[in-house]
C-alpha cells in the first residue's frame, strides 16, 4: 500500500464503520468458500472505527478467507 501510494494517487476515505456489521457480512459472503468453518466476534466497546471502509473490507475478507 505504501509503495502504491508513492507511485500513484491512492484515494483513501475515512468514515465511521461498524466492524461487527462488516465482519458479519464478510462471514456470510464467504461461507461457501470457507465451508462455514469461520465465525467472528468483536469485543464490546470497539465496534465502530473511523477508517477507509474499502480497505478495511479488503483486509478483513483476506483474513476470513485465509482462516477458512
Amino acid at each position: 500500500m505504501v509503495a502504491a501510494a508513492e507511485h500513484e494517487a491512492v484515494t483513501i476515505t475515512h468514515r465511521p464503520v461498524s466492524v461487527t456489521q462488516m465482519l458479519e457480512q464478510i462471514v456470510r459472503d464467504t461461507a461457501r468458500l470457507t465451508g462455514e468453518r469461520v465465525s467472528a466476534f468483536v469485543g464490546v466497546g470497539i465496534d465502530t472505527v473511523v477508517t477507509d471502509p474499502v480497505k478495511l473490507q479488503q483486509i478483513l475478507t483476506n483474513l476470513v478467507e485465509n482462516a477458512g
